[in-house]
């Protein structure tokens, strides 16, 4: 993730809309990471930055639109901690997946009890849901390449023919990704340890493995 810095609390003079807004993110986004959600509140991010709230008006509609900017941003970095793995031309699918959760729940245990909070408070608003459809998409399609580039060429006509089977990959990876945030938070709070957290991912790394086998296979 990102690294959490301090914003500069002074007021800014001569932004323009692009900095501003990216102000507006930044200390949202240490509020939430510093405080939790809760203290993500129009009042407080004003406070931040000693600016009013006609200057928040003209970037955000409302404190869920910043909610929502604050998640596209976690969404950023979620694909921005997957691109190196997903690149790397020496792994089998099988390491390739195994990789990649070691990845995500690493990120994961970082923030990992931010970011559940602050999809459940704006998880009723299409807004919210807009922007985890697009982490999904992004995320399958980053999948479909990854994948695809480690096929034979008649494996490849396949896969391509299958887009039911591209989606159900990428949902298993998307699932597998979905436990890494919960037992990291669970980690965190120490419901769980480690590495029962870990065996469970290592079952669902070997079940999304063992269906491309299948398809592959068929």
């Amino acid at each position: 993730m990102a690294e959490v810095t301090k914003p500069d609390v002074r007021a800014k003079r001569g932004l323009g809309p692009a900095a501003r807004r990216q102000s507006l993110v930044d200390a949202g986004w240490h509020l939430l990471v510093t405080e939790g959600v809760k203290a993500v509140t129009i009042d407080r991010v004003l406070g931040e930055l000693g600016i009013t709230r006609p200057i928040f008006y003209r970037q955000f509609t409302d404190r869920i639109d910043l909610l929502v900017a604050l998640y596209e941003r976690y969404a950023d970095d979620t694909i921005r901690t997957q691109e190196p793995v997903l690149c790397r031309e020496d792994l089998s699918i099988e390491e390739l997946i195994k990789a990649s959760r070691t990845a995500y729940f690493d990120m994961a245990a970082q923030h990992g009890t931010t970011i559940r909070p602050l999809v459940e408070a704006a998880h009723r608003d299409p807004r919210m849901t807009s922007a985890q459809a697009m982490l999904r998409a992004r995320t399958i399609a980053m999948w479909n390449v990854a994948v695809s580039n480690r096929l034979s060429n008649r494996e490849r006509e396949l896969f391509a023919a299958r887009e039911d089977v591209r989606d159900a990959v990428g949902t298993m990876v998307e699932l597998v990704h979905t436990i890494a945030v919960d037992g990291a938070t669970m980690w965190l709070n120490g419901h769980r340890s480690r590495r029962t957290v870990e065996d469970v991912l290592d079952v669902m790394t070997a079940g999304v493995h063992q269906r491309l086998l299948d398809f592959l296979t068929e």
